[in-house]
């Protein structure tokens, strides 16, 4: 990120599924906000946010249940008419695709910005209601398959 301070720095922000602290490493130093999401990312960074989103037609994640347990929850085959079921139509299994450029195509830019139904793998489950997202204006990476994180044990 360019803050206006004549140099050229690029920062990198993580933001974990289940809303805890949010990290950020840049030219600037640390810093380091409290449940901070995308909303709260687009604020801090201006224009020059971009999320970057994640497909899946099918598999297993991690979750936290509303009393905060955590478990292991399934999802899929990708249902028609959603997102992730027309990603999962092109002929490579496992990629990513920058959608801010295809809209320029003639017929295309109209489907990218139509909401469709799209499972957003949440840090809580249940994930209900399946919110209408339309992808003209991201970045996605598409997986056919996942597997559910292993938590790494504790460190002393």
């Amino acid at each position: 990120m360019d803050r206006g301070h004549g140099d050229d720095a690029q920062g990198v922000a993580l933001a974990p599924p289940y809303g805890d602290a949010l990290v950020e490493r840049g030219a600037f130093g640390v810093v380091q906000l409290g449940g901070a999401k995308g909303a709260d990312l687009r604020e801090l960074v201006g224009r020059e946010y971009l999320a970057v989103g994640t497909s899946v037609h099918s598999g297993d994640y991690r979750a936290r249940t509303a009393n905060g347990q955590s478990g292991v929850f399934s999802v899929g085959p990708a249902a028609p008419g959603s997102n992730e079921y027309t990603l999962d139509q092109v002929r490579h299994r496992d990629f990513y695709i920058d959608l801010r450029a295809a809209r320029r195509t003639p017929g295309v830019g109209a489907w990218l910005d139509t909401a469709r139904p799209t499972y957003v793998i949440p840090g809580r489950y249940p994930n209900n209601p399946t919110p209408p997202l339309a992808l003209g204006r991201a970045i996605v990476v598409h997986l056919h398959t996942v597997r559910a994180s292993v938590p790494l044990p504790p460190t002393e």
